[in-house]
């Protein structure tokens, strides 16, 4: 395998060496995950990152780990990995394996900036990543709905966070029939995705947190086998709280969100964790589906703090970033027109809109600061609060609305405040719209709190 194979094989035995100290391979991202010795030496030495708290930086681990330990690495073998962009695990598995086929839909126009490229393979070679050998890799940029190779090409599968984002349910079978179709018998498809804390699945097209039924739905669907038990526990400690991104917080792009401690993410009131699987293709074995243990306990955890945090953070001003919806997929493409004559291409145009946010139930109101970048021409701005639904994701209703003119006798600055009344399985955004003219904003700014009179 090359003059890097001492190395390699040097490396996994030291990690097949260690005990785990997860007893589950199928689990949920857990703070307390990173006290395993395994993925401590995956994350040092495999991945060359220092361990920190973040879900992403589990899932790669994660992933890593249980190749190694299903033997999917060494002479021979051959891989593909889904909706790979230019993760770390691109470049740390081809000097293990015979061959590695990443894939994505690279394309020099894709809002994933992780595959924004017109030439796949240099996107991929122009990182200097410690001993990655280039010469073990395919570049394709390849639909994971359908995949481009015959029958039975690969010993082994991987995606990371990738599953949740490729349609609905019909897209969620065929790309695991697919995926089954080009495994040999026997082959292991490790695969991390996006798992509710809630019973039922949040369906958002392209942006799915699944409710564990229709995950397991969807494997059995495909033919997979997943047996044993998904670990759903979460230790009820300050690191597993749910966490609303920094991102959608506050506007700061220098800010590297995804660096920190980050595990259960809250998203408009809801809650998600990653979670790993593990299916085999067992070729005359009826699909099956493994158990759910500590889901309970750990939504009770996770439900607990939403409420705290909901109260308790709110109650000074905060600071919202003016772009958060442009930020979130989990946000529907109508969410910021609930007017049916609204709607693009003939409707007003988005000039700013928070990500949705919870509030539980309380009494909050909202600050909107714009300022013009010229006097000419005038813009007429609606700025509305708009009202999510989260048990019915198409209803979406406007509940509060003041309309501004900038520009207008030299008016450049306006600041305008909107009062309105959050519920309980409901989440807000702050959304602006122009009416008539384009106007240029060079400043807009948010804020939100609980109402201190109410």
């Amino acid at each position: 395998m090359g003059s890097g194979l001492p190395s390699s094989r040097d490396r996994l035995d030291r990690l097949a060496a260690l005990p785990s100290s997860l007893p589950h391979d199928q689990k949920i991202c857990d703070a307390t995950d990173w006290r395993d010795p395994r993925l401590d030496v995956v994350i040092r030495e495999f991945l060359h990152l220092e361990p920190n708290p973040n879900c992403r930086q589990w899932e790669y681990a994660m992933t890593f780990s249980l190749l190694a330990a299903h033997g999917c690495f060494g002479d021979g073998r051959r891989g593909i990995a889904y909706g790979a962009g230019r993760e770390p695990l691109t470049y740390a598995i081809p000097a293990l394996v015979d061959r590695l086929a990443v894939t994505d839909i690279y394309s020099a126009g894709t809002d994933w900036d992780t595959a924004r490229t017109g030439s796949p393979r240099n996107f991929i070679l122009e990182v200097d990543a410690p001993q990655f050998d280039r010469s073990r890799l395919d570049v394709l940029s390849m639909d994971m709905r359908r995949v481009a190779f015959a029958d039975e090409s690969f010993d082994f599968a991987y995606s990371v966070s990738v599953f949740e984002h490729i349609g609905d349910e019909p897209d969620f079978v065929e790309h695991l029939r697919e995926a089954r179709r080009v495994l040999r018998d026997g082959g292991v498809y490790v695969m991390t995705t996006e798992l509710r804390l809630h019973p039922d699945s949040f369906p958002v097209t392209g942006n799915y947190a699944f409710g564990f039924a229709q995950l397991m739905r969807v494997v059995q669907a495909s033919g997979f086998s997943c047996q044993g038990v998904m670990d759903a526990s979460l230790a009820p400690i300050a690191l597993n709280k749910p966490r609303v991104s920094p991102a959608i917080l506050r506007h700061d792009p220098a800010r590297q969100a995804d660096l920190e401690p980050f595990i259960v993410r809250q998203a408009g009131g809801v809650m998600s964790v990653p979670c790993v699987l593990v299916l085999t293709r067992r070729t005359g074995t009826p699909a099956a589906a493994c158990e759910l243990r500590g889901f309970g306990d750990s939504r009770a955890f996770a439900e607990t703090w939403r409420w705290r945090e909901s109260v308790a953070y709110f109650r000074e001003w905060v600071s919202l970033n003016p772009y958060g919806a442009f930020l979130s997929r989990q946000i529907p493409c109508s969410s910021l027109y609930p007017r049916e004559e609204e709607h693009p291409p003939s409707g007003p145009r988005a000039c700013f809109s928070t990500s949705y946010l919870h509030y539980g139930d309380a009494e909050m109101e909202t600050r909107i600061t714009l300022m013009a970048e010229s006097l000419s021409p005038s813009a007429e701005i609606s700025i509305r609060v708009n009202e999510w639904s989260l048990q019915d994701i198409s209803r979406i209703v406007t509940v509060a609305e003041r309309v501004v003119v900038l520009g207008e006798s030299h008016r450049r600055v306006c600041q305008a405040t909107l009062r309105f009344t959050a519920k309980a399985e409901h989440a807000y955004a702050v959304v602006g719209l122009f009416l008539n003219g384009r106007e240029t904003l060079s400043l807009v700014e948010t804020i939100v709190r609980n109402r201190p009179e109410a």
